[in-house]
């Protein structure tokens, strides 16, 4: 729960960041404030989506997910195709 709330915090902060400098570029130039909505949009998405998958990869296999191997028959290994 804390990890998740963690990443959405660090793409609310990218999606501030960008505002900023959205807000900082004149109106004139219109291309260029496209561009940092675009990129702020993206990047807080893929912050998120790489911030959950990295986390998951970090975290320990919860007990369950482990069971000890009780006899060299539980070890299947397939063969290469």
């Amino acid at each position: 729960m804390n990890s998740t709330v963690t990443i959405l915090i660090v793409s609310v902060l990218w999606l501030l960041m960008c505002l900023r400098f959205w807000s900082m570029i004149s109106r004139e130039n219109v291309w260029q404030r496209r561009l940092i909505a675009i990129a702020g949009g993206l990047g807080a998405g893929l912050i998120y989506i790489l911030g959950t998958q990295v986390w998951g990869v970090l975290t320990k296999p919860s007990p369950d997910d482990m069971r000890p191997i009780e006899a060299a028959e539980d070890i299947r290994v397939s063969p290469k195709s």
